[in-house]
């Protein structure tokens, strides 16, 4: 069996994240053009391959001092809880060590607050809010 190799770099073909994200039905409505936007505005991707097929990406938006949002954490279905996620993970967090922890956030869908847990990570305590658009006058 071919060993996971993982990446902590930017500079791999935007095809194989788009196919990895389809077969993840993740952002399904994104095209190539959507990951490019997403890879030049990204602090950090680390990813997991087997040969040439991407199982696992996390991705990472920072200023790279200040704060650190931990965006996109998806891992192909078959290669679910085999420590893909974790070390993906591990990998992102070792590359923030000079973020202040308190500052490294992620938004979590529902169901899966335990992985992120026993990770270190821990509820906020604030209410979350999205932009509607302006006001109707």
């Amino acid at each position: 069996m071919e060993a996971i190799t993982y990446r902590s770099d930017k500079d791999f073909d935007v095809e194989a994240w788009l196919r990895h994200y389809h077969a993840c039905d993740w952002n399904r409505y994104w095209t190539a053009h959507n990951l490019e936007a997403s890879l030049s505005h990204a602090y950090l991707v680390v990813t997991a391959w087997r040969g040439d097929d991407m199982i696992g990406t996390l991705t990472v938006l920072s200023d790279g001092l200040n704060y650190a949002t931990i965006d996109d954490l998806v891992v192909r279905p078959q290669w679910r809880r085999q420590g893909i996620g974790s070390k993906l993970m591990q990998i992102a967090l070792s590359n923030l060590k000079h973020i202040d922890p308190d500052l490294i956030r992620l938004h979590s869908i529902p169901g899966v607050e335990p992985f992120y847990k026993q990770l270190g990570f821990s509820r906020l305590n604030e209410t979350p809010l999205h932009f509607d658009g302006p006001p109707q006058q």
